[in-house]
């Protein structure tokens, strides 16, 4: 069994998050909209690149944000990190958090 959030709201975030990518990287690129001010330019175009980069990043990770639930173990993918195995009869705290304790935290010995 795969134990996953909601998919709508990091989807739209990736949408968003691309379209200020390609705002940027528009902007870093032409010069009909700051004509002379490179300066602006450079700034306006590097801050919604870093933010566009960012977002992707964060939205990217939600949506690969998963458990899977097996008889022997349990697999958790962290956001883009790599896949974290729980073995049976390694302690693990969880906590829960959020509104009608939808958030579940899990901590082992290793992190």
């Amino acid at each position: 069994m795969t134990v996953r959030g909601g998919v709508v709201a990091p989807i739209a975030w990736t949408a968003l998050c691309t379209g200020v990518l390609a705002l940027g990287v528009w902007l870093a690129s032409t010069r009909a909209v700051f004509g002379g001010a490179w300066f602006t330019q450079l700034w306006t175009s590097g801050l919604l690149l870093a933010f566009g980069v960012l977002g992707l990043y964060m939205s990217v990770g939600s949506i690969r944000n998963r458990i899977r639930v097996f008889p022997d173990r349990l697999e958790v993918v962290p956001h883009l990190r790599r896949t974290r195995t729980i073995s049976p009869g390694e302690l693990v705290e969880f906590s829960a958090s959020g509104t009608g304790n939808t958030t579940i935290r899990g901590r082992t010995a290793r992190g």
